[in-house]
């Protein structure tokens, strides 16, 4: 397989966020992610075995109202920015830097350089498109008379430990997800650190070469 084959393998994005999935894969956010989720749950599920003594139904689903809004707004905002920075980067990059990164294999001789960097940019904006847009679908759905909260009283009034629980289990849901989005952020500038980094070295020892080839 030649470089150029190698670059144009994956036809879609979802191929695509099936190997930057695992390639660019950060432990740290989804164990940050996962402790805060079962903290959540652990402070709701009090909350429910006290009687709803801090929050009543209808201030929990006040509050996956409000993270929601909070969710929309902050992923559609940064969305913009992310897409920004890395348009500037691809943007000044030399194409002979590029091709370099392109022919040299990562860790796995499946993708090359250029792709684990592309891939790690990529993942942070699918896992902000599909955020955003659940947040979008949660706002539509959560209004005063909206399916959502009707769903949640239906279920309160057939049961209050399963209306609890799934109320509970949703707010718990997007305050982990919000979190994991933001972490993401830490990871994005670290990856465009580093790749500007490598791109630095690149030209160095391109300028080296050729300075060493008029040399002779």
């Amino acid at each position: 397989m030649t470089w150029q084959q190698r670059l144009n393998q994956e036809k879609s994005l979802f191929q695509i966020y099936k190997i930057a999935r695992i390639v660019a894969f950060s432990k740290g956010n989804v164990v940050a992610a996962v402790c805060i989720f079962l903290m959540s749950v652990m402070l709701l599920g009090v909350n429910a075995f006290t009687g709803m003594a801090v929050a009543s139904m209808p201030a929990l689903q006040k509050a996956i109202n409000s993270v929601a809004d909070t969710g929309f707004a902050f992923t559609s905002t940064m969305l913009g920015f992310l897409i920004s920075g890395f348009a500037i980067f691809a943007s000044i990059s030399k194409p002979d830097v590029l091709i370099i990164l392109a022919k040299t294999d990562y860790k796995n001789p499946r993708i090359s350089e250029l792709q684990f960097i592309f891939f790690n940019f990529i993942l942070v904006f699918i896992h902000y498109i599909i955020f955003v847009g659940a947040c979008a679908f949660i706002k539509i759905i959560s209004g005063d008379s909206g399916p959502l909260p009707k769903g949640l009283d239906l279920a309160s009034t057939y049961s209050d430990a399963i209306g609890c629980a799934l109320t509970s289990t949703l707010l718990a849901v997007l305050l982990s997800w919000l979190a994991f989005v933001t972490l993401l952020l830490k990871s994005f500038i670290w990856n465009l650190y580093q790749s500007v980094l490598i791109t630095i070295q690149i030209e160095d020892l391109l300028k080296q070469t050729q300075s060493g080839g008029d040399g002779d």
